[in-house]
């Protein structure tokens, strides 16, 4: 991953195939880099759906906030590269496929989040039940 240098933009392979602090496969990144990587940080939507053209993956997320919204996201591709380094588990051994579904809302509620350790991932604020 660091064969393209200690540029923060070489932190998006890291950022889209390593896993983090929940064993999802994939990850999207939404931030400024995304406009010289072309929009390649949308990530998840692009292994969704691959024949959309990047300039469209934004839209994407947009009109199907039901899919998107409540997955964990990188905002920084320098904290993806700090944690890639110095976070427990997340380097090089945790490239990893799972073949367990995680991409449910279910499964984010009830995540243990690091007191200790901060991830490089932001977690969507869960929505409150209706009662």
């Amino acid at each position: 991953a660091f064969g393209f240098g200690p540029h923060p933009m070489s932190g998006h392979v890291i950022s889209e195939h390593y896993l983090f602090a929940d064993n999802l496969a994939t990850h999207s990144y939404y931030g400024l880099l995304n406009i010289p990587l072309f929009n390649v940080g949308y990530h998840v939507e692009h292994h969704d759906f691959p024949y959309i053209p990047f300039t469209r993956l934004h839209k994407l997320k947009e009109i199907a906030p039901e899919y998107y919204n409540h997955l964990p996201y990188h905002t920084s591709l320098c904290r993806v590269m700090w944690d890639f380094v110095f976070m427990p588990n997340v380097g090089p051994e945790g490239r990893a496929i799972t073949s367990t579904l995680v991409s449910r809302p279910e499964v984010y509620e009830k995540m243990v989040k690091f007191d200790h350790l901060s991830s490089s991932l932001t977690y969507p604020e869960a929505k409150p039940k209706a009662q």
